[in-house]
């Protein structure tokens, strides 16, 4: 079965497929999709033909546009992504972020049109869930707690205090770098 792609005008009433986007044979897996305030977003699947299947909008998700070979890091030997919205973050700005199996973090700056990979990884594996407050402050959590706020060159551990809760986590948008974590 291959995987195809909806969108809804109506509230979920009815559904659509969205044509050129995870709708093609041999297609990867629709891992996340992310939209800022202006009609502009990103969707993300596992890897095809060595690289993330990543898409771009700049219309509500009406059109999507593939980005291009040079414009997506190629993968490591057997990464994939996440089906989880808690491993995909945004920021205002066009700044979002997904992680991967291998530990890495893709990057875009430009409401998903480039992507490139931060300069380090927080962890070896599993780079876990991800929330960011800006281009270069972000928190990954996987069995530790880790931060960068030089845009991953460095990461260093983080010990929250009292009870700290990680089961959604994020960004407090227009903070200086709050976040707030919660759990069922």
């Amino acid at each position: 079965l291959d995987p195809i792609f909806y969108r809804t005008l109506n509230g979920g009433q009815t559904w659509v497929v969205v044509p050129g986007i995870f709708n093609h044979p041999n297609s990867s897996w629709p891992d996340g999709v992310v939209f800022w305030d202006n009609g502009k977003g990103f969707a993300y699947g596992d890897p095809y033909n060595n690289r993330f299947e990543i898409y771009f909008t700049t219309d509500s998700g009406y059109t999507w546009t593939q980005v291009s070979d040079n414009q997506n890091p190629t993968i490591l030997p057997g990464e994939y992504g996440f089906a989880n919205d808690s491993h995909i973050s945004k920021v205002e700005g066009g700044i979002g972020f997904f992680t991967t199996s291998e530990g890495r973090i893709y990057k875009t700056t430009d409401y998903g049109v480039t992507w490139s990979i931060t300069p380090d990884v927080p962890f070896f594996s599993d780079a876990g869930r991800i929330a960011a407050s800006s281009e270069n402050y972000i928190i990954s959590i996987y069995d530790e707690y880790k931060y960068t706020n030089d845009g991953g060159s460095i990461w260093t551990s983080l010990n929250p205090n009292g009870n700290f809760y990680n089961y959604r986590f994020q960004y407090v948008p227009f903070s200086d770098s709050m976040f707030i974590g919660v759990a069922p």
